[in-house]
């Protein structure tokens, strides 16, 4: 059958390098058979061609965070007119006013939810906090009011699944594709005993735990001994600066964004991966990306002790749970690595065994592939 079931895969806020938008979900729905695949984004780097599916560029929006909230519409809505598609697929909650519109006009709307929005915004660094609670209520009445329009609900976690409608809500989470970890076996056997060194690979925000995670590298006068290797791009880009001030940035290699090929390398001698997230809202019941993909890297983790992060890593024993608050904490768990490398090692071999088993893509992406098969 030749392809042509016209789907849009539509997003003005995650770039054309997502794990989870362009790594994962497009290429499974772009290899379906009878799907054509468009991707719209917005970020002025022009239309691309990729083997399963083409990226279309919607421009990027200007005047920042209220411009692609508003004026970007126009351009993505025109995008569509031209293309006339059968299903829109959303990943961002400000393209919901839109999805009504289409919906209305016949198009059948997922949406793919990845984060608690209404707990995100009671975060929101740049809303004043007065107002954070009643804007929080607001969304979470207009996205329960959204949804009655949309065909399916994609939820990304447990948490975010309960919220809705569980008639038309599927559950896909964001766990990581086998065949990027395939190094599992240079990874496994290597000797961390040498140069001691953690990893942090994802987005870098003064939420996700920086400071403290900095400052457990200057704790305890064993500045010598441990060094962090830190992946990724600062949020707002004027906190590095203000970390680099930090006496922990002397143990620090900041090695910028790094492409997936690169995570080879990341974790190629480390000793574990750290993910102390702290105690906000939405991260509570989140879980991370960064956290499964340490897990099939064969690393053990460090990480915040949430309940819902406890479920998984108490339950599988793969890595120490800290107060991601304390740089002393977060020290005591790397400390407890190194001096016991034979446990860290088992930890490793326990995460990635999960992982084959059960926390991976290939469990997700069928889900996927039968919501569409479901249009077909």
């Amino acid at each position: 059958m030749s392809a042509s079931y016209k789907a849009v895969v539509l997003t003005t806020v995650h770039n054309r390098n997502d794990t989870r938008v362009f790594h994962k979900e497009c290429p499974a729905i772009g290899g379906m058979e009878a799907v054509d695949l468009s991707v719209l984004v917005a970020d002025g780097k022009g239309d691309e061609q990729r083997e399963l599916y083409n990226i279309i560029d919607c421009g990027k929006a200007p005047f920042g965070r209220l411009g692609r909230v508003f004026l970007i519409q126009f351009a993505v809505a025109l995008k569509l007119f031209n293309i006339r598609p059968k299903v829109v697929h959303i990943h961002d909650p400000e393209l919901t006013p839109l999805a009504i519109l289409m919906s209305i006009f016949g198009i059948k709307i997922i949406y793919d939810v990845h984060e608690d929005v209404p707990l995100d915004i009671l975060d929101k660094y740049w809303l004043p906090k007065i107002v954070r609670p009643f804007i929080s209520k607001c969304f979470s009445l207009f996205e329960k009011l959204s949804v009655l329009f949309f065909w399916k609900v994609i939820a990304a976690t447990p948490s975010i699944y309960r919220k809705f409608n569980q008639d038309k809500t599927v559950l896909i989470e964001n766990f990581p594709m086998l065949e990027e970890f395939e190094f599992y076996n240079q990874v496994a056997n290597k000797n961390v005993s040498i140069n001691n060194k953690f990893v942090y690979v994802g987005a870098i925000t003064r939420i996700r735990g920086i400071v403290p995670l900095i400052n457990s590298f200057a704790s305890n006068n064993h500045k010598s001994s441990m060094t962090l290797c830190l992946a990724g791009e600062f949020s707002p880009l004027e906190l590095l600066s203000e970390v680099k001030q930090l006496d922990g940035w002397s143990n620090v290699n900041y090695v910028g964004q790094v492409g997936r090929h690169e995570l080879k390398n990341i974790f190629s001698d480390c000793v574990a991966g750290v993910v102390t997230f702290l105690p906000a809202n939405n991260h509570l019941a989140s879980q991370p990306n960064k956290l499964f993909e340490y897990m099939a890297a064969g690393v053990p983790i460090i990480a915040s002790d949430f309940p819902a992060w406890r479920d998984i890593i108490a339950t599988v024993n793969c890595g120490v749970l800290v107060d991601p608050e304390s740089a002393e904490a977060i020290y005591a768990g790397m400390k407890y690595l190194v001096d016991n490398p034979a446990e860290a090692a088992l930890m490793g071999q326990r995460g990635r065994a999960a992982v084959m088993s059960s926390y991976n893509w290939g469990t997700q992406s069928t889900k996927l592939t039968a919501i569409y098969a479901e249009l077909l």
